[in-house]
């Protein structure tokens, strides 16, 4: 089966990224470059307040160009670095930045599986 991909900019990307509801509703899987070059896929939601221990974070998450979600996988919190991003996977659209997808279809990059929790 193929799906329909949209091929787009990085910054286009990030701003459909940071437009995801903040709802616990709102489901999505994204693929980015951890900060040690590990290729990560999550899926995740924004907006999950059932974990919280009551803390804030220490810095503004998006003077770091981070953004904070909730991994269904793993049950924990996590930060998606927003300068990374290959791919996201929304309301059944899956959107690609051109060098991402390029690397993708010639084979350099595999995209990893999530996680199991």
């Amino acid at each position: 089966m193929t799906k329909d991909i949209t091929i787009t900019t990085l910054e286009a990307l990030k701003k459909l990224v940071l437009g995801i509801p903040y709802e616990e509703s709102a489901i999505f899987s994204v693929v980015f470059t951890k900060k040690n070059g590990e290729l990560r896929k999550m899926i995740c939601r924004r907006g999950v307040k059932k974990h919280l221990a009551g803390g804030e974070l220490k810095y503004n998450a998006a003077e770091y160009k981070l953004l904070p979600v909730f991994d269904m996988s793993k049950g924990e919190y996590r930060m998606v670095n927003c300068e990374s991003i290959g791919e996201l996977v929304f309301a059944g659209k899956t959107y690609r930045t051109a060098s991402f997808h390029k690397d993708v279809e010639a084979g350099y990059i595999e995209i990893p599986e999530p996680p199991k929790g």
